[in-house]
């Protein structure tokens, strides 16, 4: 966001929407300016957001204490992580140090030097982060990480998450067989490209791809779904699956689209639909104007995140633990503007998987002292939801909703509080439905839940 920046430069305000957050996120684009003035204004706020240049690029697991590269609880984890320079210049006096919100990791080796960095470059540190996961902890989750960087060129932070526990795959498809359980459609007005193709594939000769059905390009004026079948999904599910990307961005704004997809999903068989956030985000969001400064031809919201550009075959990556137990339909919604097609998107090799039977699920309570898990009922809800915090310590505490794009769209609870329970109302009566991001902040660190509003 660039709040800070509003402070800074005095009164007034600044006419842009939010482009990327401290994270390095994509969260939306420009609204109002040149293209040359906005030009210097992307790369003004992009050094601001992470002066350092260092964003994360990978993670591997180096050793756990039985050797099956699962990090399990009770086990001792090393870790190894890849840091990519994306600017111009040479990065130099690395230090990162590693924390975690999670009340189930504790550290013996948090804080590790990096060697030099040339422009563009990729390392690893000197070391692996080491810590050990209680042996309290849930047999299954996402542990939140947090990486402090320091640097010759200032300071900047970056998050990843690590999966603990072992999922195996109840469902797959390797986009092979009949697609009789599949459907593609346009939206009224609009083009479908959507079928299975020979032209390329991650494994072995076929791909879903929305483009056009020999070499050429998906063609203007596209909005169009691929939809799954229904799909009652196990406890802790994740969605996996294999794409390659050619479509169109900005050359102005290298990191905001005008054709582009992103993936959803539905609780009431395909009346509607919500976006699904990928654990590493969107690549892209979407231009809400055109160069020329009118409104963008494409038919998704300006600042939609999506996935666009140029990219080979790699694996996305989805949560879907907010849906334990319900039948939903996913689908990927592809979309171009007026002009500039190019080759398109594929989609192969879809896994759901989840924990194993003898897992156990349960959440253990939280620690004395620790703060409670953030809880909403119901969840769905329409158009009302409670919701809890307890607090082992009175002090300030921040309640919001945040919208999948990351605006703020409702605060709950913003003050001192008291030691103990509380309890709110959450009013979604002139919300959209969709899926919303409860963040609570106190003290103690930050917890996050999702809820999702039917309509």
């Amino acid at each position: 966001m660039c709040g800070g920046l509003l402070q800074t430069w005095g009164e007034g305000y600044i006419p842009h929407s939010v482009i990327l957050d401290p994270l390095g996120i994509v969260r939306g684009n420009w609204v109002g300016w040149s293209d040359a003035f906005g030009q210097q204004m992307h790369e003004t706020i992009a050094t601001w957001a992470n002066p350092t240049g260092l964003y994360f690029h990978d993670m591997s697991l180096v050793a756990d204490s039985d050797g099956d590269g699962v990090p399990e609880p009770g086990e001792t984890i090393e870790l190894d992580v890849l840091l990519e320079n994306r600017s111009e210049l040479a990065v130099g006096e690395v230090s990162v140090q590693l924390t975690s919100t999670s009340e189930w990791v504790s550290f013996s080796q948090d804080e590790i030097a990096w060697p030099d960095f040339t422009a563009g470059a990729t390392e690893g540190g000197a070391a692996p982060f080491v810590f050990h996961l209680d042996a309290g902890a849930p047999a299954a989750m996402d542990l939140p990480f947090r990486l402090m960087i320091s640097t010759d060129r200032g300071n900047a932070v970056q998050e990843f998450s690590l999966e603990v526990g072992r999922r195996e795959p109840y469902w797959d498809l390797d986009c092979e067989s009949a697609t009789g359980d599949w459907s593609h459609a346009a939206t009224a007005g609009w083009t479908d490209v959507w079928h299975l193709s020979t032209e390329d594939s991650h494994s072995p000769s076929h791909a879903w791809k929305a483009g056009s059905a020999s070499t050429g390009t998906y063609g203007n004026h596209v909005d169009c779904r691929l939809v799954g079948p229904p799909l009652e999904l196990q406890p802790w599910s994740r969605l996996t699956f294999q794409h390659r990307m050619d479509a169109e961005i900005s050359s102005t704004f290298p990191d905001s689209a005008y054709d582009g997809g992103t993936v959803e999903i539905s609780l009431d068989d395909g009346a509607t639909w919500s976006q699904l956030l990928p654990l590493t985000g969107y690549n892209k969001a979407f231009r809400a104007l055109s160069g020329g400064g009118n409104p963008a031809s494409h038919n998704f919201p300006g600042q939609t995140p999506c996935y666009s550009g140029s990219f080979s075959w790699e694996e996305a990556v989805f949560d879907l633990a907010d849906f334990n137990g319900l039948t939903v339909r996913l689908a990927f919604h592809f979309g171009s503007d007026n002009g500039g097609a190019l080759e398109g998107w594929y989609i192969d090799d879809l896994v759901l998987a989840a924990p194993t039977e003898d897992t156990a699920l349960t959440d253990p309570a939280p620690r004395p002292g620790s703060l409670a898990l953030l809880e909403a009922w119901p969840n769905p809800f329409n158009p009302t939801a409670r919701v809890a915090f307890e607090l082992a310590e009175a002090g300030p505490v921040r309640l919001a909703l945040f919208d999948l794009a990351g605006r703020r769209v409702a605060v709950l609870a913003d003050g001192s509080h008291a030691v103990g329970r509380h309890e709110l109302t959450l009013d979604g009566a002139r919300l959209a439905g969709g899926l919303y991001l409860l963040r609570l902040e106190t003290a103690r660190g930050t917890n996050n839940l999702k809820v999702l509003l039917l309509r």
